[in-house]
C-alpha cells in the first residue's frame, strides 16, 4: 500500500514539474530543486531502516527523483520550442 501511494506522489511531481516546465521554466527549477530536496530527505531514511523494504523505498525515491527531473526537462525543452526567448 505505501509503494502505491510512493507511485501516486511520484507521478503526480513528474506531473507537476512538467506543466511547470511547459510554463514557466524559472518556477519548475525552483519547485524541482523542493522535490529533489524532500526525495533526497525520503531516500536517506530509506537507507537508514534496516532490511530489504528500506532499500526498496529509497531506491524507488532515487528512481521517482531521475523521473521528475526528466520530465521538468523535458516541459523546459517545450517551452523552449513554443515560445523561444
Amino acid at each position: 500500500m505505501k509503494l502505491l501511494i510512493l507511485l501516486v506522489v511520484v507521478v503526480l511531481a513528474c506531473i507537476v514539474l512538467f506543466v511547470a516546465g511547459a510554463l514557466s521554466p524559472a518556477k519548475s527549477r525552483r519547485l524541482q530543486k523542493s522535490v529533489d530536496n524532500k526525495s533526497r530527505k525520503a531516500e536517506k531514511k530509506g537507507y537508514e531502516k534496516a532490511g530489504s523494504l528500506g532499500d526498496m523505498s529509497s531506491d524507488a525515491l532515487k528512481k521517482g527523483r531521475h523521473a521528475a527531473d526528466h520530465s521538468a526537462e523535458k516541459g523546459r525543452q517545450i517551452h523552449d520550442e513554443i515560445a523561444p526567448d
